[in-house]
């Protein structure tokens, strides 16, 4: 049953179905006593759930009949029936039949249940979006940056996106406005952007020193804040970062609500770059990346465990053979964790540039080399477990991992599974496309699935929807020539990309925004609504180049209504 329509399009419909049932034997109690009993005491609806149980119960042998009336204490909330006798079921529907009776996010109420055994409240908390679909594009310096060759240069890029308890967005990533040369693209500060749930910016801030700073990705934390991974380039030893050997460094900031910087630390050793970051169990963090910036003899994954305000208590360099770079962490449920990224063996020859956001991420092909789509297991204390690879026989590579819960899973044995999505060279006939891989726990490939846009395609993202399937966002270039595959597939898209699959892989939808000339989804998640937020950049061309970051809101079907 749906629940009744907003006005502006949303809905919210919640069933929570009360179970009256008589409860005999009860220790201590004397026969003729009558106790009325609720549980659970509370009821939290979430938005997503669409059912929940209140067991209400005579406890005691009374010998009599439970009489019951239930009151809501809101017009949003209903109860039918409204009263009972004896054992029985009712429904419990939330609805929200105007939008003067339920505010957007958290809205609380309660049920009163008076009875012939006494009485007892029940408070009911449900949380209400409206349905929201935008683009929205942020340029913070509109008609600033640098020129070179004639043209005029200007980039914000978002590399990651959360959504926010407020039912917002925080998104992530770089900008350089204040460059003077094509070589000065790099040197960016980091960039954190703040929105309300229309897509309206509410702060964006960056911070960064003369060389190189980047943000990769952000995880909101248990406490309202926003922890964010990346880079910084240190250019001398001296000043507020201390002695350090000039070089990149992985980087964690945390950023208060506000839009204020808590700490900023930098960990690790010259060359090391942070592409992804987690919440520990433990309330800390851990940061994953690789060394490939360091020059090296071989390029290793990293893992760097912090407390809850950034010291580091752990760092583990992985010096498997061959080269392995790492884009993506995810916390396994044993309060371990596993990486994701792309391993080359010690027999082929290394790309000579690496970089996940530069045109020849899979460049490495042109040099006979072919990478895997590889999965790095530790345990709790950051020690490898295993190392494994997935993929064909020519190039594949996963950017994003996220863990599928048993219950959401083919095994309902209480094991789990990981689902990767990248690109792969290996199935589409000389164009790479979009890679989705499901390993079990010891990360055996279960099944893997590939989808074609008509030309070059890369997953960058992906999520858990809330049926148990796959959002993945990307890029695109439908109309690309096999030639252009090395080169186009990651970086230059023509069209920005989302892809929801089932929980077997079936594609049921694919949708391509072009809102410039060159464009790309680097992240996405789920939104409060049951629809999807992604992030990443457009660019516009010829005269200026002018790289605006750019997030798209859409509804269940990735729809943007107009």
């Amino acid at each position: 049953m749906r629940g009744a329509d907003h006005p502006n399009g949303s809905r919210v419909s919640v069933y929570v179905t009360l179970l009256a049932a008589a409860a005999v034997g009860l220790i201590g109690c004397p026969s003729l006593c009558c106790v009325l009993w609720v549980y659970p005491k509370a009821l939290e609806l979430d938005g997503t759930q669409t059912t929940a149980t209140l067991n209400v119960s005579d406890l005691c042998e009374s010998g009599g009949t439970l009489t019951w009336q239930a009151t809501p204490g809101a017009s949003w909330l209903s109860v039918n029936p409204a009263s009972g006798d004896g054992p029985g079921a009712v429904e419990v529907e939330v609805t929200h039949p105007s939008t003067k009776d339920m505010s957007y996010g958290r809205n609380t109420s309660s049920i009163r249940f008076t009875s012939n055994c006494g009485t007892d409240v029940v408070p009911v908390t449900a949380w209400f979006w409206p349905l929201v679909t935008f683009a929205e594009f942020y340029d913070e310096m509109p008609g600033s940056g640098f020129k070179a060759g004639g043209l005029t240069f200007s980039w914000e890029a978002l590399y990651d996106i959360e959504a926010t308890p407020d039912g917002g967005y925080i998104a992530c990533g770089w900008e350089s406005l204040d460059a003077i040369s094509i070589k000065d693209v790099l040197q960016s500060d980091a960039y954190l952007l703040k929105t309300d749930l229309f897509g309206e910016r509410l702060w964006a801030i960056n911070w960064g020193v003369a060389g190189n700073t980047s943000a990769q990705a952000v995880v909101v934390t248990s406490e309202g804040d926003y922890v964010v991974a990346g880079c910084e380039e240190i250019e001398d030893t001296g000043g507020a970062k201390g002695a350090l050997e000039p070089g990149i460094y992985a980087q964690l900031t945390c950023v208060g609500p506000d839009g204020n910087i808590k700490w900023s630390k930098l960990y690790g050793e010259p060359g090391w770059i942070a592409w992804d970051v987690q919440q520990a169990p433990d309330g800390g963090f851990v940061l994953a990346g690789d060394n490939s910036w360091s020059g090296a003899d071989d390029y290793d994954a990293f893992l760097i465990k912090t407390d809850a305000d950034g010291n580091e208590e752990w760092a583990h360099l992985y010096p498997n053979d061959g080269d392995e770079y790492v884009w993506a962490v995810a916390v396994t449920p044993d309060n371990g964790y596993v990486l994701a990224g792309e391993a080359y063996s010690a027999d082929l020859e290394r790309a000579e540039t690496r970089h996940r956001h530069a045109p020849n991420l899979l460049a490495a092909d042109k040099n006979g080399s072919q990478a895997d789509a590889m999965l790095l297991k530790t345990d709790e204390n950051g020690t490898q477990r295993w190392l494994k690879t997935l993929g064909g026989d020519y190039g594949d590579c996963a950017h994003g991992v996220i863990v599928v819960p048993a219950e959401s899973g083919a095994d309902k044995d209480g094991a789990w599974q990981y689902a990767v999505c990248g690109e792969s060279d290996s199935y589409g006939g000389g164009v790479y496309e979009v890679y989705l891989a499901v390993a079990d726990m010891m990360g055996e490939e279960e099944w893997h699935e590939t989808y074609s846009c008509g030309g070059p395609a890369v997953g960058l993202d992906l999520a858990l929807t809330p049926d148990s399937g796959f959002i993945i966002a990307g890029g695109c270039n439908s109309g690309a020539a096999k030639t252009d595959k090395y080169i186009w597939a990651s970086f230059m898209h023509e069209s920005a990309l989302l892809l929801q699959v089932d929980s077997d892989g079936s594609q049921e939808w694919m949708q391509t925004l072009r809102p410039g000339i060159i464009h790309a989804l680097w992240a996405v998640t789920v939104a409060p609504d049951r629809g999807y937020a992604a992030a990443g950049y457009s660019m516009y061309i010829p005269d200026f180049i002018d790289v605006d970051a750019f997030i798209v809101k859409t509804d269940e079907n990735g729809d943007i209504e107009p």
